[in-house]
């Protein structure tokens, strides 16, 4: 199967339910048109169980009250998502961009330590 890989930006995340722990999912998104970051869909798959505590702990540490998403997700995603200040770059895979502009199939593969938030645009 042929995949895309590009960082996105996590403005958020959701928090885990039945045997999980950490999180369920994070809420991502690349910037356009300078500093608008616009919502391109949740990763929910690709963690480890030590990786999912590593990362609700480290996305706590950068919690806000405010979307930092352009548009917040519409729907229950918005209403009971955990937004944090838009700093972490995650890789993901996946297989296609939507016509609405979110991924499809998306798999976490890492956070980027290498590139800052404000440089992650639509490749």
């Amino acid at each position: 199967k042929c995949v895309l890989r590009q960082e996105f930006v996590i403005g958020g995340f959701t928090g885990p339910e039945g045997a999980r722990v950490g999180i369920r999912a994070l809420l991502i998104g690349h910037y356009a048109g300078g500093r608008r970051l616009l919502f391109s869909g949740k990763v929910g798959t690709g963690f480890t169980h030590k990786s999912s505590l590593e990362l609700r702990r480290r996305l706590e540490s950068i919690a806000q009250r405010e979307c930092p998403f352009a548009e917040a997700p519409r729907g229950r995603l918005g209403r009971t998502a955990h937004w944090v200040k838009p700093k972490l770059v995650a890789e993901v895979v996946f297989t296609e961009w939507t016509s609405d502009g979110k991924i499809r199939h998306p798999s976490f593969q890492g956070l980027r330590a290498d590139k800052r938030a404000i440089e992650v645009v639509r490749e």
